[in-house]
């Protein structure tokens, strides 16, 4: 079973990748067609946004994924560990990918430097949510 859950986990944490990288793929084009000024309001106000959702969700993802695993640890079944474990894992790879990927996006519509800090920010957070197999032992006490 940790097996299992251990694929699934580093398949969900490299599809964000993948989806970085269709992001700025489909940004590219999408520059084509519009492109908004990083001085305008909408510019502004849409760069403000991406700010605030990176420094909300990344803290608020690692702070929950953190909560929760500490109270899987005190469960019995393993099968129930891991099955929350890969759950709260997925929230967590998902709070922290939505800042990621709009910051991408907006950096290629916006053309602004700000937000390649922030998909650089964001891609740092994402490293730590690499799953490595001792660390969820570790983190869930699983003894093999």
């Amino acid at each position: 079973m940790l097996e299992q859950t251990f694929k699934k986990l580093v398949f969900n944490y490299y599809i964000v990748f993948v989806l970085l990288v269709l992001t700025g793929i489909a940004g590219y084009f999408l520059q084509q067609i519009v492109t908004i000024d990083s001085f305008d309001k909408t510019g502004i106000t849409l760069q403000t946004v991406n700010i605030l959702v990176l420094l909300v969700c990344i803290p608020a993802g690692m702070k929950i994924f953190s909560m929760k695993v500490s109270k899987l640890k005190e469960l019995e079944n393993e099968e129930e560990k891991l099955s929350g474990y890969l759950h709260w894992s997925k929230i967590r790879l998902t709070a922290i990918a939505t800042p990621l990927l709009l910051s991408m996006l907006l950096y290629c519509i916006v053309e602004n430097n700000s937000m390649i800090f922030c998909v650089g920010i964001a891609g740092i957070a994402l490293i730590f949510c690499k799953p490595i197999k001792n660390k969820v032992k570790e983190e869930l006490d699983i003894n093999d």
